[in-house]
């Protein structure tokens, strides 16, 4: 049963058709990390950049955090005001967080101690937009339910902001000198779209039983994972 909060499923058409395109992505992340022969890194860009990203960044969280609160002021006026489910995944997701923080500082501690927090902050942060990010893009034509006057402008009220927070936040990746890219980024993120597209055929639907639980649940690990490759010694 839909209920407020979540999203509608895809239909049988277009859960095949959702579950075919996230199998090729799958398929070209793991060409990409058999390719790979050696890490890709980046220069991090200039003290300017990193400082606009930062603003950036803050403004998208406080821009979202106002359309938030304007969305749920026009449920209440069409009396739409509903309750989500509650999702499990939170309990997967929060100490994740954590533990993805404690490898990355333990393991480049070496490194000197604010570069290590640095790249265990961004790297537990970003482990969750990686999911996020693919994650929203999908589910953003079947949010539920749909606002009057315009659904459409009230998806983009909520939406914007938080696609510029999840892209912003990729891009701080950009600013350790620790981060890199490997095949086993490659390999772990194909795992996150392959269990993505596995939920795709069943339309993709709210985690509502225990099948489409554990499809969120892995593609959620393997997002984390695949941030933790980014910042592992060679």
């Amino acid at each position: 049963m839909t209920q407020y909060g979540t999203w509608i499923a895809y239909s049988d058409l277009g859960s095949v058709i959702l579950g075919v395109i996230l199998l090729v992505v799958t398929a070209v992340l793991i060409y990409l990390g058999i390719i790979l022969k050696r890490p890709l890194t980046v220069k991090p860009p200039g003290l300017v950049f990193f400082i606009s990203m930062l603003l950036i960044w803050a403004l998208s969280i406080v821009t979202f955090l106002n359309n938030v609160f304007v969305y749920i002021v026009q449920l209440v006026q069409k009396s739409m005001v509903g309750f989500p489910p509650f999702n499990p995944v939170s309990y997967i997701t929060y100490p994740s967080v954590f533990i993805t923080f404690i490898i990355i500082f333990i393991l480049r501690r070496k490194s000197g101690l604010l570069i290590a927090i640095f790249s265990a902050f961004i790297c537990a942060v970003a482990a969750t937009m990686i999911f996020e990010l693919p994650f929203d893009i999908i589910i953003v034509s079947q949010t539920y339910p749909p606002i009057p006057p315009s659904p459409l402008l009230y998806r983009g009220v909520f939406f914007l902001p938080l696609f510029l927070i999840e892209i912003t936040t990729l891009v701080l990746l950009l600013f350790s000198p620790l981060m890199k890219i490997t095949k086993y980024t490659f390999f772990s993120l194909a795992g996150m779209f392959f269990f993505f597209a596995l939920w795709g055929f069943w339309g993709f639907a709210y985690p509502s039983n225990i099948l489409l639980l554990f499809f969120n649940i892995v593609s959620k690990l393997f997002a984390f994972v695949t941030a933790i490759t980014l910042f592992l010694p060679v």
